[in-house]
């Protein structure tokens, strides 16, 4: 478990808890299942009744169904004893904090035991959102300007980590071609052409479908499995990925870094 500071929700177990919570109650989920469902987990992964991670747990259960106006009467009564019997300061004393450090921290818990006891003046409301759907996919060839010429790119691969459940958790594997053309070229130009470069790219270093056009899809044509190339190293147990492009590679220098086509890479 990591901390970064003396408030109560300044951990990685709290932070954990809070996603989770917030991934079901916005899928429709309600809070009496969320709250099951996260002890039950736990209690199967084994985490000891006595260990201090309940502590951060029930503080992170206990915050985020007082935003939604629904704190149990369980929880808010575990939150209360761990504060009042001083159980979260004893940890921090294990842990080695200073005396300044538990005296901020005890401050924080009697503010936040204080808020709990109160009534949420403007609970969140449960909306169910919609899925979130990627906006490219392998095949997907890339159509965009810089001036006045055109320029291409395509989606060789896209990796999804964590469910997909939003743009954070995709990356694309993008080759750039060193094709610029006034008029808009045809695909198999396109795909002959040499590449500057190719590169996995986050969401959040791709052009937005605004700057961007889709012209075509040749995934047919692509025969490789790219999850383990170009830097990206996925296994049972773990996901490494090395160096990804930036949004500026699609609009900076353009020169082929070899003599390859596109077409070889498929």
């Amino acid at each position: 478990m990591g901390r970064w500071g003396m408030g109560f929700s300044s951990s990685d177990e709290y932070a954990n808890i809070k996603d989770e919570f917030f991934d079901n109650f916005y899928k429709g989920v309600s809070i009496a299942k969320i709250e099951k469902l996260i002890i039950d987990n736990l209690k199967k992964e084994g985490l000891n009744e006595d260990d201090y991670v309940w502590h951060d747990v029930y503080f992170a259960l206990a915050n985020c169904e007082w935003k939604c106006g629904q704190l149990s009467e369980q929880i808010l009564l575990k939150v209360e004893r761990i504060i009042s019997s001083g159980l979260a300061i004893q940890n921090f004393k294990e842990l080695g904090a200073s005396e300044n450090d538990l005296k901020t921290y005890s401050k924080n818990l009697q503010k936040f035991l204080i808020k709990l006891k109160s009534q949420n003046p403007k609970p969140i409301k449960q909306k169910t959102k919609k899925p979130y759907y990627p906006p490219y996919n392998a095949g997907d060839v890339l159509l965009y300007k810089v001036g006045d010429l055109y320029r291409y790119a395509i989606v060789f691969y896209r990796y999804e980590y964590d469910g997909g459940k939003n743009k954070y958790c995709f990356h694309y594997l993008v080759a750039i071609a060193s094709l610029e053309t006034k008029e808009i070229s045809t695909i198999n130009t396109i795909i002959n052409s040499q590449y500057s470069f190719i590169s996995w790219f986050g969401s959040y270093d791709m052009p937005s479908k605004k700057e961007i056009r889709i012209i075509e899809n040749i995934l047919p044509q692509l025969k490789d499995d790219y999850k383990n190339a170009f830097g990206l190293t996925v296994t049972k147990k773990t996901t490494t990925l090395g160096n990804v492009g930036n949004k500026e590679m699609f609009i900076g220098s353009n020169s082929p870094q070899n003599n390859k086509t596109i077409k070889e890479l498929f």
